[in-house]
């Protein structure tokens, strides 16, 4: 049977040819040198399988037994989400045509020594950053490639998130300035509610910024309680005028009529706290119109939690949408983007849930959340 494939080829060797290429070039005595470089490296066949690892690879992955991983590709290795999206593996979904370490490898089976720099997200919802290499090696007629990475995940991360947070930061300020400059008597209030609103934005910044680097750390700790979740949504609520969540573009209404008063489920406050916030708050940042309407709702079916949020006014882009479901912690300087990876890391990773996205010119946008009605105590480190 032919495997799928939208990208690279998806044909493999087997086992035992496999087994039978390592041979040949273990006849090599130069080729060991390879155990005495102090990076990971992976030699991989022409149908970018590892066929052969050195010491260094070995002992950062912990791995006794190095034919555990012969046959694999290098997206599967580390569990990338896209390497079993279709039948023929790493390489070959849609979403691979960007990925930076595919290219890489094909650009040196070309015959093209290649680098970059690789964004991962892995199918425990995390994500690493890589720096790679492809260098081209011939032996006997056959072609491989020497792949190299580095793990650069940390570097990259504060580099993203510093660069988001002072990018917001100076925007900010300037519009505190901006205001600053104009004001007289008869537009007093205004310069204070400029000021409140931006000195607002400052602090959920800062709160998100910890929140990711707490998230990153393993510092996230769940503490199950009781919640109503009527009481929930109205606290976040109490702290907006009129139920309204507003920024430059938009000012969006809230009706939260339909939530029934005795929701009660068992989850961590604070993370669904900041959940609710900011799905709130990026439907806002979304909104085409000056004045939206969002619907909230939630509802108890079994052991789940749906959270339903509906706007027939707000209208989700194909782009957007991506960003929840396969494309990881953007490096596009953009607060939304922010809130999107909060969102997605908070149900995902900690509340152990799924969310759905539809989204038609017709019909407006919706949200639906699946949470566990119920929620384990401990820290989070998958």
């Amino acid at each position: 049977m032919e495997q799928q494939t939208f990208f690279a080829p998806a044909k493999r060797l087997s086992k035992s040819e496999i087994a039978q290429s390592v041979e040949r070039l273990l006849q090599n005595s130069n080729f060991k040198i390879i155990d005495f470089i102090p990076y990971n490296v992976l030699l991989l066949n022409n149908c970018r399988q590892i066929i052969y690892c050195n010491k260094f690879f070995l002992e950062t992955f912990k791995i006794d037994d190095p034919n555990t991983i012969y046959g694999l590709r290098p997206g599967e290795l580390l569990n990338c989400i896209n390497s079993s999206i279709t039948s023929g593996g790493c390489g070959t979904s849609e979403f691979c045509k960007e990925c930076k370490a595919v290219n890489t490898i094909l650009s040196a089976l070309d015959g093209n020594p290649a680098s970059s720099e690789c964004h991962i997200f892995l199918k425990n919802y995390t994500e690493i950053f890589l720096q790679v290499h492809g260098e081209p090696f011939f032996a006997d007629a056959e072609e491989f490639v020497f792949f190299t990475f580095e793990d650069i995940t940390e570097k990259k991360m504060k580099d993203i998130i510093y660069k988001s947070f002072f990018v917001s930061l100076k925007n900010n300020i300037s519009e505190i300035k901006m205001a600053s400059q104009i004001i007289d008597a008869s537009n007093q209030k205004l310069f204070i509610n400029s000021i409140s609103k931006n000195a607002d934005e400052i602090l959920d910044q800062i709160n998100i910024e910890n929140f990711i680097f707490d998230a990153y750390n393993n510092r996230i700790t769940i503490t199950p309680s009781v919640i109503n979740f009527y009481d929930i949504v109205n606290e976040i609520l109490e702290n907006y005028s009129n139920y309204e969540f507003s920024t430059d573009n938009s000012n969006t209404k809230v009706d939260i009529s339909s939530i029934g008063r005795d929701i009660n489920f068992i989850s961590d406050y604070r993370l669904l706290y900041i959940l609710l916030k900011n799905i709130l708050v990026l439907f806002n940042y979304l909104s085409q119109r000056r004045d939206s309407h969002l619907k909230f709702n939630a509802r108890v079916d079994g052991e789940t939690l749906f959270i339903i949020f509906q706007s027939d006014d707000i209208i989700i882009s194909d782009n957007i949408k991506k960003q929840f479901f396969r494309k990881y912690f953007s490096e596009v300087i953009d607060t939304k983007y922010l809130y999107i990876y909060t969102i997605r890391l908070i149900i995902q990773k900690y509340l152990k849930g799924i969310i759905e996205i539809s989204s038609k010119d017709s019909e407006g946008s919706t949200f639906i959340i699946h949470l566990p009605y119920r929620i384990e105590e401990g820290i989070n480190e998958s």
